[in-house]
């Protein structure tokens, strides 16, 4: 359930917002707490140029639910 949760977390992330496979994989923690705060991410793109894309609700529903879970795969103090 764990990973399960993971992955949908991301799949739903990458979906919504359109964000491309290596901007999703340099998300960090941070980027969670925007997310749920703003509805939006802000991502280093193609030749280093920043962007904000918005997130769609189930995305941040699935995010939410992945961070309850978190603690369980990651330290507290890893920040990926």
């Amino acid at each position: 359930p764990v990973l399960e949760a993971r992955d949908v977390a991301m799949f739903e992330l990458f979906y919504s917002s359109g964000l491309r496979l290596a901007e999703l994989a340099a998300l960090n923690c941070d980027a969670l707490d925007s997310i749920r705060n703003e509805g939006e991410v802000r991502v280093l793109g193609k030749r280093s140029k920043a962007r904000i894309v918005p997130v769609g609700a189930k995305a941040r529903e699935a995010l939410a639910a992945w961070r309850v879970l978190r603690e369980q795969l990651a330290a507290t103090d890893e920040p990926a």
